[in-house]
């Protein structure tokens, strides 16, 4: 991030600087790449249902079939497990949700109750819960992000920071034998963009910021809007766009005004989808955060986490260690390169 002294850029860059690891890369005038997390959790998800890629989290590789057995010992029905690892549905938001509200029983999960699920004898066992702890953690950040709207933006925050550095030491450790590279950059994206957000509306005087809004569901509602207007048509060209951008973008105007009239996606419920800036509650004043100690906070929770584990050693846990390293070592480049989709070349 280059910046001149007095900018934005720079009020921004002096906000986050400090973070340990937080990768500062930004495109001109400060331009960040983001994801939306929704879209992040899903492919999560689709390495858990996979029966053949699986998920390796540090030294045990985890298929659909184990997740099967380790959420009907963790109390779920058939019914509802079947509906979390439905193998043909990628998109549906409030199976997602389900399956990593599921999930997030692992990060307190005994070896008792887990030895019901045909994971191995009582030495793999015992490392097997310590592994899926550290899964049942980042299943919680998300559950977090996508239920919280009671939760202040301090507290999002501090949450994403630990899930970013528990998936960094996963990556690490395991490359996209974890998660495959393009996922690993895209949720680490959505989590910088959202430091940066807050950082940037510090620097501009806005005092509101609702976390929820932080992704594409406006352009998804703007697109579905659109669809609408077309009647059964079930699609449109160009044109048609052209046509209806205008209408499109009023009725998106009188939503904003009205969050109440808009009844939205019968699909899309249960989830940071169905919230709007009348039913969230949680403290959305950005004067009252501090990003550099929601970070640092995130980061401190995520390697006590992981040294209770005594699945990793201390250089691995060494944040400040790496940040120091000179090896170029960032959130967005765990072993000091790009991973995934390459962005363009630092001006």
């Amino acid at each position: 991030m280059s910046s001149k002294e007095g900018s934005i850029e720079a009020k921004v860059l002096k906000v986050l600087k400090d973070c340990l690891l937080f990768d500062l890369w930004s495109g001109k005038h400060g331009i960040t790449d983001d994801t939306d997390a929704k879209h992040d959790a899903k492919c999560l998800r689709g390495c858990c249902k996979s029966l053949s890629r699986g998920l390796q989290v540090v030294n045990h590789t985890f298929y659909g079939s184990d997740f099967r057995r380790i959420l009907l010992a963790l109390g779920h029905s058939e019914k509802d497990v079947a509906t979390m690892l439905d193998p043909e549905d990628e998109q549906n938001v409030p199976a997602m949700l389900l399956f990593f509200k599921a999930l997030a029983k692992l990060a307190g999960v005994s070896v008792e109750t887990l030895s019901d699920a045909g994971l191995g004898i009582i030495a793999t066992l015992v490392l097997k819960t310590k592994e899926l702890q550290l899964l049942g953690t980042v299943a919680q950040a998300y559950v977090f992000l996508l239920t919280g709207f009671d939760k202040s933006i301090s507290e999002h925050l501090t949450s994403l920071a630990e899930m970013q550095a528990i998936i960094f030491v996963l990556q690490r450790r395991s490359g996209t034998k974890f998660l495959p590279n393009q996922n690993y950059t895209n949720t680490s994206s959505m989590i910088r963009a959202k430091f940066k957000s807050v950082a940037l509306a510090q620097a501009e005087g806005i005092t509101e910021y609702y976390i929820f809004q932080d992704c594409d569901d406006a352009l998804e509602g703007f697109f579905g809007v659109l669809r609408t207007l077309s009647g059964n048509q079930r699609n449109f060209d160009l044109l048609q766009v052209e046509e209806k951008a205008t209408h499109a973008m009023q009725i998106a105007e009188v939503f904003d005004r009205h969050p109440e009239w808009d009844r939205g996606s019968r699909r899309l419920s249960g989830s940071l989808d169905h919230w709007n800036t009348k039913s969230w509650t949680g403290c959305t004043d950005t004067s009252k955060v501090n990003v550099l100690q929601a970070w640092m906070s995130g980061l401190a929770r995520a390697r006590a986490r992981l040294v209770s584990t005594d699945l990793f050693t201390p250089s691995e846990l060494d944040f400040a260690a790496l940040a120091a390293s000179g090896k170029d070592i960032s959130m967005l480049k765990p072993n000091g390169a790009r991973i995934g989709a390459q962005l363009p070349a630092r001006p």
